[in-house]
């Protein structure tokens, strides 16, 4: 009974298996083939740049790129009182210009530039 039965599982496998590994055509395989020139071939051409008018990497990077800022900056008026000393002040406290940039999918540059009373200007 046990000859019998693994000799029977053994036909079906063999059977099975040579239904699913058909001999496949000439033609088939030549079309397979030219699939993976074709292949091969957009693989190996060059990526087009930016400069082409192509989507390249400096062209990603540049899209994906924000520039910001902010600032702080008073103007002060102080009044004569009779001694002569009343005058007109600008004074920018901070000025802060920032870039964001996604340089890669796990790489992000983020900078700020700082200027802290750059300059007063008093008139």
């Amino acid at each position: 009974m046990k000859k019998s039965f693994v000799l029977m599982a053994a036909v079906t496998i063999l059977c099975s298996m040579a239904s699913m590994a058909r001999a496949a055509t000439v033609e088939e395989l030549q079309q397979q083939v030219e699939e993976l020139r074709n292949q091969v071939k957009a693989i190996k051409a060059p990526a087009p740049s930016a400069e082409s008018g192509g989507d390249g990497y400096a062209k990603k990077v540049w899209d994906s790129t924000r520039f910001g800022g902010y600032g702080e900056l008073d103007y002060i008026v102080t009044r004569e009182n009779g001694n002569g000393k009343g005058s007109n002040a600008f004074d920018p406290h901070r000025f802060v210009l920032y870039v964001n940039s996604d340089l890669s999918d796990w790489i992000t540059l983020n900078t700020e530039l700082e200027w802290e009373h750059g300059a007063s200007v008093v008139t």
